[in-house]
């Protein structure tokens, strides 16, 4: 079985968002919890990413809100 932190590795696609903001050098945020950086929510990915659907996550915007 893949450790999820391989798969957030290569399906995380948290740089694509619209929220995520260039000063921010984490991802997987469903996985790793909030970032500190990003605090705007401009829209969200989150369900459309295969970490989230593999972690059966429901929510979205883990970025600010936390999973």
């Amino acid at each position: 079985m893949e450790r999820v932190d391989e798969l957030v590795e290569r399906e995380c696609i948290c740089r694509d968002c619209s929220t995520y903001v260039a000063e921010e050098s984490k991802t997987g945020f469903c996985y790793f919890g909030t970032s500190e950086v990003i605090k705007d929510e401009k829209g969200c990915l989150c369900p459309l990413c295969k970490v989230a659907a593999v972690m059966e996550l429901k929510g979205e915007f883990y970025c600010t809100r936390g999973s």
